[in-house]
């Protein structure tokens, strides 16, 4: 039986849901272009103070030619102008397997606290991607090691996992 609070999520038999992913540190080069602007805009003569409201060439001028060139910015790191989309979506049918879903959902969620045999909180938040073959599969999940070789489900006392 799955828990309340992942009962409350399943819409038409379906549990819905997904994964922001953050590929190279884009978010953190984003943000620094964000707050490169907001702090430098006045000196080179940006339209807004603002990056999401920075026309294409001046998006391109500030990623090519403004960031790198500044001394003091350009040594903080590289610089986004713009997200990629990071966003996965999964469907997933707790009917077939109610035990994984329930498990997935609780890590994805992060509200079971810390694992019994790791201490480490039992969450995917901040977890790695540890195995990616282009074009087959991305594999994840190891909250412990982030290599592949831990791991913990939600469920005290099923070390190997459980079957469903």
């Amino acid at each position: 039986m799955l828990d309340l609070e992942v009962q409350k999520l399943i819409v038409d038999g379906k549990l819905k849901c997904w994964l922001d992913l953050d590929v190279n540190d884009t978010r953190a080069a984003y943000q620094r272009a964000v707050d490169f602007v907001a702090a430098k805009n006045l000196a080179y003569n940006l339209s807004s103070n603002w990056l999401p409201e920075l026309g294409g060439s001046e998006l391109k001028r500030v990623k090519e030619q403004l960031f790198p060139n500044d001394f003091e910015w350009s040594q903080k790191g590289r610089c986004a102008v713009r997200l990629p989309p990071q966003r996965m979506y999964l469907e997933i049918w707790p009917e077939v397997a109610p035990l994984a879903v329930e498990n997935f959902v609780a890590l994805v969620l992060g509200n079971r606290g810390k694992g019994q045999e790791s201490g480490c909180p039992l969450s995917y938040k901040g977890c790695h991607f540890h195995r990616v073959i282009k074009g087959f599969v991305a594999q994840g999940g190891d909250f412990v090691k982030n290599n592949g070789s831990g791991g913990e489900c939600v469920f005290p006392g099923k070390k190997g996992g459980f079957k469903d």
